[in-house]
């Protein structure tokens, strides 16, 4: 997702090399609502939901009153990637089970959306994958220090792990988890 461009310029009669803009969340969400716009990346419908989000996630950088930007942060467009794909699953919680037409085609649609923002959103770690990880950091610990002292210490590395290796996890799930095994 991010990748660093560089370009050659002269300064001074030199040659230097300096990195020039990143590619960001942002970026990549309007370059696919673009591709749709042009025809070849879901057309109309993708065009209209990739807009709400970069939106949404232009809003939240605006409403930010201490650092008040005009592009949002990578962080703040996946939250506004989670809080949309949580807001059609709870949608779709509710209106599971009605056989309406209407509620049938409305299902179909979330339930589209919610698999092409998926494909902006990191991998997230399944439980058991997750009290593995857990298990081995807490293996790296020694026996007198594995306390519930020692919880939030453990999930620092949990989440400078995930983070190294571009997954997500529950922090609920976690927590709970790092709770359990320590007691």
């Amino acid at each position: 997702m991010l990748a660093q461009r560089t370009k050659t310029i002269k300064e001074d009669g030199k040659q230097i090399t300096k990195g020039i803009a990143m590619t960001t969340l942002i970026n990549t969400l309007r370059a696919d609502k673009m591709k749709a716009l042009r025809g070849n990346g879901g057309g109309e419908w993708a065009k209209s939901i990739l807009s709400v989000v970069i939106a949404a996630g232009q809003f939240v950088a605006m409403a930010d009153k201490k650092n008040r930007r005009k592009e949002p942060t990578d962080e703040e467009m996946l939250t506004v990637l989670r809080k949309q794909v949580q807001s059609n699953a709870e949608t779709l919680d509710l209106i599971k089970g009605d056989q309406a037409p209407a509620r049938l085609i409305m299902s179909t649609k979330l339930q589209a959306e919610n698999c092409l923002l998926a494909i902006y959103l990191p991998v997230e770690l399944d439980e058991d994958s997750l009290r593995n990880m857990v298990v081995n950091i807490i293996g790296d610990i020694p026996e007198e220090e594995r306390t519930m002292k020692s919880m939030g210490r453990i999930m620092k590395e949990l989440k400078d792990w995930v983070a190294e290796e571009g997954l997500a996890i529950n922090g609920k799930i976690a927590s709970g988890i790092v709770k359990e095994m320590l007691t």
